[in-house]
């Protein structure tokens, strides 16, 4: 058991409790009485440190073989186990994840969301949480049994990396759960159920990219291009074509935007206001975030412009700015290709 630094050992409680008891020394029967029973007291604690055990059995679903299009699991703050959300997710598909209610991750944590904001400092990272990042009472995630967690918070779109059974659990650490209380309401909703074009594994979509990324690639964040003069589902599609020939290069491993506010815990309306800010590029880089890609498509009389911006999060200054011009909405794409070979100097041999 820990947390904020002290750890309490089983072996070295019965060994400090049975000390007397093990001496040469004779003491009253009373005496060894009472050391017995103090080393007892001392077990049960430890042992109630550990979570209780979901009494149902929840059995998964392909909701792409289903009319009802989603489903909802009560996921227990005081529970050592994942929780099975009923969903069977496929590969390629979109999922949204809303969470609802609150909980605690003990009484030194406080009461928060499934995003886990407002907990106690040391509620979080490393031995107090699960992730080893992040607040202990944040909601998290997998894919499979075997699969890698990752951050829900109170919101996620998921585009699935694989087939598998979704899971959820509090973030807080297996050994400190029995003082745990709430519980929060994931609804899990497929967002449309035809699955997308095949591509090339070098195009996967974001969500896989940061989800089950590369252990040895620098982080590198994209937020939203801004439309200025254009249409927004033109921008949002240049967006996802942005992101994949990033992903293209393989030299770094890909974070959307919603991806950052999830594990950055910024809200929405903070999300707008961009993060060319020092306070918003430190944030990042202490998520260990190097890199931020911004930028916008615009559109002056008949000239099209697509213009990216390169941030180092390391010392929250701007490493490279690129823009390009064309004359049809037809040659934008060139452009977003053209774009990020000049910006991240990956220009083919």
């Amino acid at each position: 058991m820990e947390r904020s630094g002290f750890v309490f050992s089983y072996s070295q409680v019965w060994s400090l409790s049975f000390e007397r008891l093990r001496s040469k020394t004779t003491f009253p029967t009373s005496d060894r009485l009472i050391s017995f029973l103090l080393a007892m007291v001392f077990l049960f604690a430890l042992s109630g440190c550990a979570g209780i055990q979901y009494a149902d059995r929840v059995q998964a679903r392909d909701m792409t073989q289903s009319d009802n299009k989603e489903t909802t699991a009560n996921v227990l703050a005081n529970a050592d186990e994942w929780r099975n959300s009923g969903v069977i997710v496929k590969k390629g598909l979109k999922y949204k994840l809303t969470a609802t209610g609150s909980w605690s991750a003990g009484p030194l944590c406080g009461q928060t969301e499934a995003d886990g904001l407002g907990a106690a400092t040391l509620c979080y990272g490393g031995s107090s949480t699960y992730l080893g990042k992040g607040s202990a009472s944040m909601l998290i995630g997998k894919i499979g049994e075997s699969g890698s967690p990752f951050p829900v918070g109170n919101a996620l779109e998921l585009t699935a990396p694989k087939d598998g059974i979704l899971f959820f659990r509090i973030n807080d650490t297996p050994l400190w759960m029995a003082d745990n209380s709430g519980s929060v309401e994931v609804l899990t909703s497929l967002v449309g159920s035809s699955p997308p074009p095949l591509r090339p594994p070098a195009q996967e979509s974001i969500s896989s990219a940061s989800l089950e990324p590369g252990k040895d690639l620098p982080k590198l964040a994209v937020w939203d291009l801004i439309p200025r003069d254009t249409r927004a589902t033109t921008t949002q599609e240049l967006t996802s074509i942005l992101v994949s020939e990033i992903t293209k290069l393989r030299k770094f491993e890909v974070y959307s935007q919603e991806n950052v506010r999830t594990l950055a815990g910024f809200t929405e309306e903070r999300m707008k206001l961009g993060c060319t800010s020092t306070q918003c590029l430190t944030a990042l880089g202490q998520m260990d975030v190097s890199r931020l890609v911004s930028g916008s498509v615009g559109k002056i009389g008949d000239t099209y412009s697509v213009s990216l911006n390169l941030f180092n999060t390391q010392n929250a200054k701007a490493q490279n700015a690129v823009s390009e011009f064309c004359r049809s909405e037809n040659e934008l794409i060139e452009m977003i290709q053209k774009a990020v070979r000049n910006l991240l100097n990956a220009h083919p041999k």
